[in-house]
């Protein structure tokens, strides 16, 4: 892969001239040069008037346009240097073939002349028609290698001039231009961008969101774009006025704010990619397989929908006979897919190595079946009428993006409608009896007009799966890495307006937070008004519960405590109080918290448990047992709260009161050494040395004789020497009578 700098290291202009001069003396690029001295030189003026003490009131304008024509030479030095030393790479070789074409001007004016039939018509000709079929044919094979040839230009090329620009407008404002071609073209204009940073291109594409209104596909294909541009560009775009003030206002328009936080949810949403493949590739679909119905039988026309075409919604999955357990899966798959989740990239991403992903442009086009690798395979089945009915509605409403899409047009046309295959034959079937088809070809049931969530979500996973999955991915940089910043509105300067809008980043904040990202949570917890926080008790809960789940335990109590003087009536935040605290070893405020809780719920075990194991870790023995002896009454078979009494009435001297627990517990788990280990000390404290020599050994022989038996042994040891010096005997003869049990000394039996 061909790497470069996006961004000077400094913004000062000497640092800047000195990096500039350094890669000009290495090119023959002339013209960089003589426009870099042209820079060097206004520079040096400014310097002499300010010496001069000759101020200039536009200084500060002249001085931001200098870096930024010191940028816009730095990107062309590099994309010179990189198309003449990469000569291996896709970029280099696509543009060596692309200049030898028309200008961009011609090149559309071409597009526009062959025009496709509208993307959601498909007729197949009829067996007969081989001439209309054959100048169709070719037709869409025109199109399509038109509309490669622009992709590829605009990839490649340099700054567009004002005169390629005027082409793309005339263009998009075309009535013949579909909406096919200018999504293609702007995603192009994107992958452009992704190389060097054109302030033409990246206006053209604001003018566009701005100009579409009515085409939420290729409107939402924009901002999707402006949002990883703007994080890409951060630190450059203040360098750019005219493209600072369009963000400007378009962050002014509530649409524009609240897609573009559902666009940073959905960005984000793609770091959980892999672990919800695996889930799906591990967990659900093999349970889905071997549970439910896909299993055997035939398959109706509302498993269809249910199984493969719902899309953000969540129906009612369990019918008839499906299986609990798959009824589950498929719930989970269902709350995975409508927020947001991409499930469906596992299934898919090993299906992209055919013709049709061989060719870069094909990665970021919309779904069509008039798209000429489309057309042709669906061709091969016009005999097949069942076949092709399927394909033309069940991908209309399918939750697939459109590179998927064409992955399962590709794989099921083969796989399921050749021979008797099973499956096949049984979609046919229902189809053929439930699905009527109207003379357009699109029932009006399947005539789905996508949401923008959907249209923004389905374009992310085109362009994740090709960032991630196409053969020549590691020439381009990922925008998805782990390695750069979250998709956040903190990790751009030109979104911190977005940071005014409370609900918004409240929202993000706790999508974060339930997603696991709890350091970017709380970056957004911690940016919402202040006069909102000091009310609201549930900002500091959120902050709170983010910072125990990253195991910063005192922050996490000091937003605990702010939520609870706040809202002292939360039993959310008591809990979260107590055992923040019981980690924190802070026994004697967690036994407070455990005291307010249990006036509330005075029968819960787990307070009740918690609340005895923090007295016992600050030796209120005494004041433990009542509380045992309530939980020993609710369960009799509880053996932590059995030992505890023992413990406690030891502790306390009352060795005659702990023995019946500690018989307990021996003949409840006659085979576990603790028990008798338990025994052993509890009769070295009451001075028998002899029955407690007889326990150890009986513990000691309850264990398994490999090497590791005498470490085992001593490791439950440990623990009961404690418990001989907190009761002030002497440890030096328990010790002693370790090492006789272990050297067997001392046959029990005698004693």
């Amino acid at each position: 892969m061909y790497l470069k700098a996006i961004l000077f290291k400094s913004h000062n202009l000497t640092d800047i001239f000195s990096r500039l001069d350094d890669e000009l003396k290495k090119t023959d690029r002339y013209d960089l040069r003589e426009e870099f001295e042209q820079i060097r030189s206004t520079y040096l003026s400014m310097i002499g008037y300010i010496i001069q003490g000759i101020d200039d009131p536009d200084s500060k304008d002249i001085y931001q346009d200098l870096i930024r024509r010191c940028y816009k030479v730095y990107y062309r030095l590099m994309r010179h240097n990189r198309l003449t030393t990469s000569l291996s790479d896709q970029y280099t070789q696509i543009h060596n073939q692309q200049r030898s074409s028309a200008s961009l001007s011609s090149l559309l004016s071409d597009l526009q002349t062959i025009h496709p039939s509208p993307s959601q018509s498909f007729n197949l000709p009829h067996a007969e028609d081989e001439t209309p079929f054959s100048a169709h044919a070719t037709h869409l094979l025109n199109h399509q290698m038109k509309l490669n040839d622009v992709f590829n230009y605009l990839w490649t090329s340099d700054m567009l001039s004002s005169m390629d620009i005027d082409s793309l407008r005339s263009f998009f404002s075309s009535p013949s231009a579909s909406r096919y071609d200018k999504s293609v073209i702007i995603s192009s204009l994107y992958l452009g961008l992704t190389e060097m940073f054109d302030e033409g291109k990246f206006l053209f594409i604001t003018s566009t969101y701005i100009n579409t209104n009515g085409e939420s596909e290729l409107q939402m294909r924009c901002l999707v774009i402006l949002v990883l541009l703007c994080r890409k560009y951060d630190k450059l775009l203040k360098y750019f006025p005219s493209t600072q003030s369009v963000l400007s206002t378009l962050l002014e328009d509530s649409i524009f704010v609240e897609r573009t936080f559902l666009v940073l949810m959905q960005l984000q949403f793609t770091r959980l990619t892999d672990s919800v493949s695996n889930l799906m590739m591990n967990d659900i679909l093999p349970t889905l397989m071997k549970e439910g119905k896909f299993q055997s039988g035939s398959i109706e026309i509302e498993d269809i929908d249910n199984y493969l075409t719902q899309n953000g919604e969540n129906p009612e999955w369990h019918r008839g006979s499906i299986d609990s357990v798959a009824h589950e899966k498929m719930e989970e798959m269902a709350s995975l897919q409508m927020e947001g989740a991409d499930v469906h990239y596992g299934s898919f991403r090993h299906a992209k190595n055919g013709p049709f992903f061989q060719t870069l442009s094909n990665w970021f086009a919309p779904f069509s079946f008039t798209h000429p690798l489309v057309y042709n395979q669906m061709l091969k089945y016009k005999s097949n009428s069942t076949a092709v009915t399927f394909m033309k509605k069940f991908l209309m409403v399918s939750p697939f993006c459109s590179s998927d899409k064409y992955s399962f047009l590709f794989l099921t046309m083969s796989q399921l409608f050749l021979g008797n295959n099973q499956l096949g034959s049984a979609m046919s079937h229902a189809l053929s009896e439930e699905m009527d088809e109207s003379p357009d070809g699109q029932n009006e049931r399947y005539n789905i007009h996508l949401k923008d969530s959907t249209i923004s979500r389905q374009y992310i996973e085109d362009l994740y799966r090709f960032f991630t999955v196409y053969s020549k991915h590691t020439e381009f940089a990922n925008p998805f890495s782990s390695e750069l910043p979250s998709f956040s509105p903190l990790s751009s300067g030109v979104f911190s307006p977005l940071q005014k809008s409370y609900n918004e980043v409240l929202s993000l904040g706790e999508f974060f937070m339930r997603k696991g990202f709890y350091s970017d949570a709380i970056s957004l917890f911690n940016v919402l008004s202040p006069q909102e926080r000091e009310i609201d008790s549930s900002i500091w809960q959120k902050i709170g519960f983010c910072e125990q789940k990253l195991g910063n335990y005192p922050s996490a109590l000091e937003h605990y405590l702010r939520a609870f003087n706040l809202d002292s009536s939360s039993t959310w935040t008591l809990k979260h109080l107590a055992r923040v605290s019981f980690t924190e070893c802070n026994y004697s405020d967690a036994e407070h918290y455990y005291d307010m809780l249990l006036s509330a719920f005075p029968d819960n075990t787990d307070y009740l448990r918690n609340k005895s194991i923090c007295q016992i870790k600050t030796s209120n023995y005494s004041s433990a047992l009542p509380i045992l002896y309530k939980l020993y009454y609710l369960d009799e078979n509880d053996k932590d709260v059995i030992c505890d009494l023992g413990k406690c009435h030891l502790l306390c001297g009352e060795s005659s009161k702990a023995l019946p627990f500690y018989q307990l517990l021996s003949s409840q788990s006659p085979e576990d050494p603790t028990s008798y280990i338990q025994l052993g000390t509890l009769y070295y404290i009451d001075g028998d040395r002899p029955n407690s020599y007889k326990y150890f050994c009986e513990a000691y022989s309850k264990l398994s004789s490999d090497s590791q038996r005498r470490l085992k042994f001593k490791r439950l040891f440990v623990d009961s020497a404690r418990l001989v010096k907190e009761c002030g005997k002497d440890v030096l003869s328990f010790e002693m009578i370790y090492d006789g049990v272990v050297l067997g000394l001392i046959n029990p039996s005698v004693l």
